[in-house]
């Protein structure tokens, strides 16, 4: 959780991305752990009992800050050395959250961990290029260049109304 803002630039990774990053829009907005709850960063997949099936067979946790349009592999590196990263550091568990952080008091999201995610393109490389575990993840020349091109990408799009931004990524993928 403590790299989610970080690492959602990979995830993350287009300027339409973060029209869709925000509170009440059926995407996570905040990083918290939550149990069946579409708008956490990580959410417990819901699992059944019809027909005598065992709930501990199908069981998922759904990384949602995530779209097309970051690498899969570099999201998946990302996210997975995230989780090594707490394990290493023997970190507990993450509380499971229920309701909503825009609810919630700046006290109580302080205390439960919440943190919003980076709410556009540039902030995320921002949280990217200030977690140096992250960036340390992977080569010095990577992350130059990632942060390099995705900086170049959200000038070539500056200016443009979120239609035109999404008209042009429609084209592009």
């Amino acid at each position: 959780m403590r790299h989610l803002p970080a690492i959602t630039a990979m995830t993350a990774a287009s300027v339409s991305s973060y029209y869709r990053l925000k509170p009440h829009s059926w995407s996570s907005s905040y990083t918290w752990l939550a149990d069946r709850d579409r708008e956490a960063s990580l959410r417990i997949c819901p699992t059944v009992t019809i027909g005598g099936r065992d709930p501990a067979r199908q069981y998922n946790i759904e990384y949602r800050a995530a779209d097309a349009t970051g690498n899969p592999y570099l999201s998946l590196a990302a996210i997975v050395r995230a989780g090594l990263e707490g394990l290493k550091a023997k970190l507990p568990a993450p509380p499971l959250v229920a309701g909503d952080p825009t609810q919630m008091s700046a006290a109580e999201r302080k205390k439960l961990g919440l943190v919003r995610l980076p709410e556009t393109l540039p902030a995320a490389l921002d949280a990217l290029v200030a977690d140096k575990t992250v960036t340390g993840w992977f080569a010095p020349v990577f992350v130059e260049t990632f942060v390099g091109l995705k900086r170049h990408e959200t000038e070539r799009l500056a200016g443009l109304d979120p239609v035109a931004v999404c008209d042009l990524y429609r084209t592009l993928y």
